[in-house]
């Protein structure tokens, strides 16, 4: 009788610890989506502003529209580049919300013959996370190009790797 009423007592605690996981996993959800949205709006505003069609339909109000979008646009990337906790703070929330994720990544040195960096996995963070090339181009300060290439390659890496961990990470790339 003592072991069943102990056995309801980790069931409980159990279903307890789930809903917990549940919540915060939903509280990370949100907060990332909230940065990724930030970052989808700014490369919109920014790509709104620098099409050629836009400031010859209006000639020096959109100029001068267009110079202002682009400095606020280039004043918000510098203070998320400067700040040392942004990336940091995705990759805990990812960390915390994916059963480690980005623990088990690090744990990884090494992809081929390419020793892995901070730029490395500052990069695979953000792409992990979701958020378009053209705002991982802005924050880390590379072309698309390279930040598709780049990805490719992480993934070609990954796929060759045999163990579960490169698979899923593989998959995190698709």
């Amino acid at each position: 009788m003592r072991d069943m009423s102990i056995i309801d007592d980790i069931k409980t605690d159990l279903i307890t610890l789930q809903d917990h996981n549940k919540g915060l996993s939903t509280v990370i959800h949100s907060l990332m989506q909230d940065k990724i949205n930030v970052m989808q709006q700014l490369s919109d505003t920014y790509f709104q502003w620098s099409d050629d069609g836009v400031a010859s339909r209006e000639k020096k109000e959109g100029k001068i529209l267009k110079e202002e979008a682009i400095s606020q646009f280039r004043h918000q990337i510098q203070q998320l580049r400067a700040d040392a906790h942004f990336i940091a703070d995705i990759e805990k929330a990812l960390d915390d919300s994916n059963n480690g994720i980005m623990k088990k990544l690090r744990s990884n040195t090494t992809l081929g013959d390419h020793a892995l960096k901070e730029i490395d996995y500052n990069l695979l963070t953000l792409l992990f996370a979701g958020f378009p090339i053209k705002s991982i181009s802005f924050l880390m300060n590379m072309t698309e190009s390279s930040v598709r290439t780049r990805k490719t390659r992480y993934k070609q890496w990954f796929q060759k790797r045999d163990d579960p961990d490169s698979k899923m990470f593989a998959q995190w790339l698709s």
